[in-house]
């Protein structure tokens, strides 16, 4: 049986994320990635933003994940409109590097600070 779906992902404090600020798609598109940025072994998101946001997974309570939104990557505003993230393993160090695809048709990369290489 398919049970309805439910909001599952909050904020560090247990309201449900809501990622885009209107109603319906009225302020926009929002994409996302789902990684262990941080490594710490729990699922974490990248959400496109200047660059991608950071939301840190810092919990499971109560049948829901919780995240903090700790901010862009980096400062520097790469989206023109748009920035689709992904992770990559380019260099093979087991660890998950950023790659964002934006509007002016370049592709963006920043090696992940817990990289060894």
């Amino acid at each position: 049986m398919l049970l309805s779906p439910r909001r599952a992902f909050c904020d560090e404090n247990g309201k449900p994320l809501q990622l885009s600020k209107g109603t319906a798609g009225k302020s926009g598109r929002r994409k996302l990635c789902v990684t262990d940025w941080d490594g710490d072994g729990k699922a974490d998101f990248l959400l496109n933003s200047s660059s991608a946001n950071f939301l840190h997974q810092v919990g499971f309570k109560d049948g829901c994940w919780l995240f903090k939104d700790e901010g862009p990557l980096v400062k520097q505003n790469i989206e023109g409109h748009d920035v689709s993230p992904t992770t990559v393993d380019f260099d093979n160090d087991g660890v998950p590097d950023f790659l964002g695809g934006a509007e002016d048709g370049k592709f963006y990369f920043l090696k992940n600070p817990r990289s060894s290489k």
